[in-house]
């Protein structure tokens, strides 16, 4: 078993821990803090918002999931171009 899977998931959570550890620390300290984001399940949005600019960062985040998407489609379509021309 290759050891970088492990690594994988543990960056990730690694990161989950610092981007909550932010938000709670922010909000604690500010009182007032506003929020905005999309969970993506499978093909399910959660959006997820809060504060005087929240409509403001969930759509930020809309348009960040879409591109992310887009990029991740448009890698899978690439490398399955190459993979038919090499075969």
């Amino acid at each position: 078993m290759r050891p970088w899977p492990i690594f994988l998931i543990l960056g990730l959570i690694l990161i989950l821990a610092g981007v909550t550890t932010s938000v709670i620390d922010q909000g604690a300290t500010l009182g007032n803090f506003s929020f905005g984001g999309v969970i993506l399940v499978g093909p399910f949005p959660i959006i997820l918002g809060s504060g005087r600019a929240g409509p403001a960062l969930i759509f930020l985040a809309e348009i960040i999931t879409a591109l992310a998407l887009a990029m991740f489609l448009y890698s899978v379509v690439s490398i399955r171009r190459r993979s038919r021309i090499n075969a």
